[in-house]
Protein backbone atom coordinates (compact mmCIF):
# COMPACT_ATOMS: atom_id res chain seq x y z
CA UNK A 1 0.00 0.00 0.00
CA UNK A 2 1.47 3.40 -1.13
CA UNK A 3 1.29 5.99 1.56
CA UNK A 4 0.07 9.38 0.73
CA UNK A 5 2.23 11.04 2.92
CA UNK A 6 5.60 9.29 2.89
CA UNK A 7 8.58 11.05 4.61
CA UNK A 8 11.55 12.91 3.59
CA UNK A 9 13.38 12.12 6.95
CA UNK A 10 12.22 9.55 9.85
CA UNK A 11 12.82 12.14 12.48
CA UNK A 12 9.93 14.10 11.13
CA UNK A 13 7.38 11.60 10.39
CA UNK A 14 5.37 11.43 14.15
CA UNK A 15 5.39 15.57 13.94
CA UNK A 16 4.12 15.99 10.21
CA UNK A 17 0.88 13.22 10.89
CA UNK A 18 0.53 15.05 14.29
CA UNK A 19 0.18 18.15 12.62
CA UNK A 20 -1.73 17.22 9.73
CA UNK A 21 -4.40 15.20 12.05
CA UNK A 22 -4.69 18.25 14.39
CA UNK A 23 -5.17 20.80 11.54
CA UNK A 24 -8.21 18.30 10.16
CA UNK A 25 -9.25 18.17 14.02
CA UNK A 26 -9.20 21.99 13.99
CA UNK A 27 -11.82 22.42 10.96
CA UNK A 28 -13.89 19.33 12.07
CA UNK A 29 -13.65 21.55 15.51
CA UNK A 30 -14.78 24.48 13.97
CA UNK A 31 -17.85 23.47 12.01
CA UNK A 32 -19.19 21.36 15.08
CA UNK A 33 -18.87 25.15 16.95
CA UNK A 34 -20.93 25.96 13.91
CA UNK A 35 -24.04 24.05 14.06
CA UNK A 36 -24.27 24.85 18.26
CA UNK A 37 -24.32 28.24 17.19
CA UNK A 38 -26.94 27.71 14.51
CA UNK A 39 -29.10 25.72 16.78
CA UNK A 40 -29.00 28.73 19.75
CA UNK A 41 -30.04 31.35 16.28
CA UNK A 42 -33.03 28.55 16.07
CA UNK A 43 -33.78 28.57 19.67
CA UNK A 44 -33.62 32.73 19.86
CA UNK A 45 -30.75 32.08 22.45
CA UNK A 46 -28.43 34.90 21.03
CA UNK A 47 -25.96 35.06 23.94
CA UNK A 48 -25.22 31.62 23.40
CA UNK A 49 -25.11 31.90 19.52
CA UNK A 50 -22.52 34.39 20.17
CA UNK A 51 -20.26 32.39 22.65
CA UNK A 52 -20.17 29.22 20.21
CA UNK A 53 -19.51 31.76 17.42
CA UNK A 54 -16.35 32.83 18.96
CA UNK A 55 -14.98 29.54 19.26
CA UNK A 56 -15.72 28.85 15.48
CA UNK A 57 -13.28 32.11 14.71
CA UNK A 58 -10.73 30.78 17.39
CA UNK A 59 -10.72 27.10 16.10
CA UNK A 60 -10.55 28.80 12.46
CA UNK A 61 -7.59 30.67 14.07
CA UNK A 62 -6.16 27.83 15.43
CA UNK A 63 -6.74 25.91 12.11
CA UNK A 64 -4.72 28.75 10.47
CA UNK A 65 -2.00 28.56 12.32
CA UNK A 66 -1.08 24.59 11.71
CA UNK A 67 -1.59 25.27 7.95
CA UNK A 68 1.20 27.67 7.57
CA UNK A 69 3.41 25.55 9.41
CA UNK A 70 2.92 22.13 7.41
CA UNK A 71 2.78 24.16 4.70
CA UNK A 72 6.43 25.45 5.61
CA UNK A 73 7.32 21.88 5.94
CA UNK A 74 5.87 21.05 2.08
CA UNK A 75 8.10 23.96 0.70
CA UNK A 76 11.26 22.69 2.90
CA UNK A 77 10.54 19.66 1.03
CA UNK A 78 9.19 17.42 3.94
CA UNK A 79 7.44 15.76 1.16
CA UNK A 80 9.10 14.24 -1.71
CA UNK A 81 6.93 12.05 -3.65
CA UNK A 82 3.64 12.13 -4.90
CA UNK A 83 2.81 15.57 -5.72
CA UNK A 84 3.20 18.38 -2.98
CA UNK A 85 1.43 20.52 -4.90
CA UNK A 86 -1.32 18.47 -4.59
CA UNK A 87 -1.15 18.36 -1.03
CA UNK A 88 -0.94 21.64 -0.60
CA UNK A 89 -4.09 22.27 -2.82
CA UNK A 90 -6.02 19.71 -0.31
CA UNK A 91 -4.57 22.10 2.90
CA UNK A 92 -6.17 24.67 1.12
CA UNK A 93 -9.32 23.10 -0.04
CA UNK A 94 -10.27 22.37 3.66
CA UNK A 95 -9.00 25.27 5.68
CA UNK A 96 -11.50 26.63 2.93
CA UNK A 97 -14.35 25.44 5.23
CA UNK A 98 -13.22 27.02 7.92
CA UNK A 99 -12.92 30.44 6.45
CA UNK A 100 -16.34 30.35 5.38
CA UNK A 101 -17.93 29.02 8.77
CA UNK A 102 -16.24 32.36 9.91
CA UNK A 103 -17.61 34.06 7.39
CA UNK A 104 -21.34 33.04 8.57
CA UNK A 105 -21.03 33.40 12.26
CA UNK A 106 -19.55 37.19 11.97
CA UNK A 107 -22.16 38.00 8.91
CA UNK A 108 -24.91 36.42 11.54
CA UNK A 109 -24.02 38.41 14.99
CA UNK A 110 -23.39 41.41 12.98
CA UNK A 111 -27.11 41.35 11.45
CA UNK A 112 -28.79 40.21 14.60
CA UNK A 113 -29.64 36.87 12.96
CA UNK A 114 -33.58 35.75 13.39
CA UNK A 115 -34.69 32.68 12.27
CA UNK A 116 -38.16 32.40 11.17
CA UNK A 117 -40.10 29.24 12.72
CA UNK A 118 -41.15 28.23 9.29
CA UNK A 119 -37.54 27.56 8.58
CA UNK A 120 -35.78 26.52 11.62
CA UNK A 121 -36.63 22.90 11.01
CA UNK A 122 -34.48 22.73 7.62
CA UNK A 123 -32.08 25.11 9.39
CA UNK A 124 -31.41 22.30 11.85
CA UNK A 125 -31.36 19.73 9.47
CA UNK A 126 -29.03 21.73 7.22
CA UNK A 127 -26.48 21.87 9.87
CA UNK A 128 -26.55 18.56 11.80
CA UNK A 129 -25.38 17.57 7.88
CA UNK A 130 -22.70 19.70 7.55
CA UNK A 131 -21.19 18.37 10.77
CA UNK A 132 -21.90 15.30 9.61
CA UNK A 133 -20.30 15.85 6.61
CA UNK A 134 -16.92 17.68 8.31
CA UNK A 135 -16.78 14.43 10.83
CA UNK A 136 -17.03 11.97 7.71
CA UNK A 137 -13.96 14.09 5.85
CA UNK A 138 -11.72 14.21 9.07
CA UNK A 139 -12.03 10.57 8.41
CA UNK A 140 -11.11 10.41 5.02
CA UNK A 141 -8.31 12.93 5.27
CA UNK A 142 -6.76 9.87 8.09
CA UNK A 143 -7.46 6.97 5.39
CA UNK A 144 -5.35 8.90 3.23
CA UNK A 145 -2.26 7.62 4.80
CA UNK A 146 -3.20 4.11 5.42
CA UNK A 147 -6.03 3.05 3.54
CA UNK A 148 -6.61 4.75 0.16
CA UNK A 149 -9.86 2.51 -0.46
CA UNK A 150 -11.66 3.37 2.91
CA UNK A 151 -10.21 7.22 2.16
CA UNK A 152 -12.17 7.41 -1.27
CA UNK A 153 -15.40 5.54 0.07
CA UNK A 154 -15.67 8.20 2.86
CA UNK A 155 -15.05 11.02 0.52
CA UNK A 156 -17.77 9.49 -1.82
CA UNK A 157 -20.20 9.41 0.05
CA UNK A 158 -20.54 13.24 0.87
CA UNK A 159 -21.71 14.11 -2.45
CA UNK A 160 -24.79 12.36 -1.32
CA UNK A 161 -24.90 14.36 2.04
CA UNK A 162 -23.86 17.82 0.09
CA UNK A 163 -27.21 17.33 -1.84
CA UNK A 164 -28.92 16.56 0.78
CA UNK A 165 -27.95 19.60 2.41
CA UNK A 166 -28.69 21.66 -0.94
CA UNK A 167 -32.46 20.30 -0.31
CA UNK A 168 -32.60 22.09 2.55
CA UNK A 169 -30.52 24.92 1.44
CA UNK A 170 -33.63 25.86 -1.19
CA UNK A 171 -36.35 24.53 0.18
CA UNK A 172 -35.72 27.48 3.05
CA UNK A 173 -34.31 29.86 0.16
CA UNK A 174 -37.75 29.53 -1.61
CA UNK A 175 -39.75 29.65 1.40
CA UNK A 176 -38.01 33.14 2.19
CA UNK A 177 -38.39 34.10 -1.16
CA UNK A 178 -42.97 34.04 -1.02
CA UNK A 179 -41.77 36.86 1.72
CA UNK A 180 -41.49 40.25 1.11
CA UNK A 181 -37.99 41.77 0.63
CA UNK A 182 -36.19 43.28 3.72
CA UNK A 183 -33.23 44.19 4.71
CA UNK A 184 -33.20 41.30 7.61
CA UNK A 185 -34.47 38.73 5.07
CA UNK A 186 -31.75 39.47 2.29
CA UNK A 187 -29.20 38.99 5.20
CA UNK A 188 -30.98 36.07 6.38
CA UNK A 189 -30.67 34.65 2.43
CA UNK A 190 -26.87 35.44 2.66
CA UNK A 191 -26.35 33.35 6.17
CA UNK A 192 -28.82 30.28 4.59
CA UNK A 193 -26.39 30.57 1.18
CA UNK A 194 -23.32 30.79 3.27
CA UNK A 195 -24.33 27.93 5.21
CA UNK A 196 -25.18 25.86 1.86
CA UNK A 197 -21.39 27.25 0.79
CA UNK A 198 -19.73 25.59 4.05
CA UNK A 199 -20.92 22.48 2.79
CA UNK A 200 -19.40 23.09 -0.90
CA UNK A 201 -16.28 23.49 0.75
CA UNK A 202 -16.38 19.95 2.19
CA UNK A 203 -17.48 18.37 -0.59
CA UNK A 204 -14.44 20.20 -2.75
CA UNK A 205 -12.16 18.95 -0.04
CA UNK A 206 -13.38 15.44 -0.34
CA UNK A 207 -13.29 15.59 -4.51
CA UNK A 208 -9.51 16.44 -3.64
CA UNK A 209 -9.43 13.43 -1.12
CA UNK A 210 -10.48 11.38 -4.21
CA UNK A 211 -8.69 12.62 -7.00
CA UNK A 212 -5.18 11.99 -5.46
CA UNK A 213 -6.42 8.48 -3.38
CA UNK A 214 -7.05 7.38 -7.38
CA UNK A 215 -4.17 8.86 -8.48
CA UNK A 216 -1.43 7.65 -6.06
CA UNK A 217 -3.30 4.04 -5.18
CA UNK A 218 -0.93 2.02 -7.23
Amino acid sequence: MVQFFPMLRKEKYTSFYEEVDLFTKEIVHCIFHLRETLHHYCDKNHSLAQETAKHVISQEAKADTLRRRIEKKLYEGVIVQMGTEDKYALLEAIDDIADRAEILVRLAEISKLEIPKNIVKDLREMANKIELSAKMLGEAVTFLKTNIESAIKRASKLEIIREQVRESEFAMLKTLFEKQQTVKGILLKDVITLTGQVADKVEEASDRIITLALKYKN
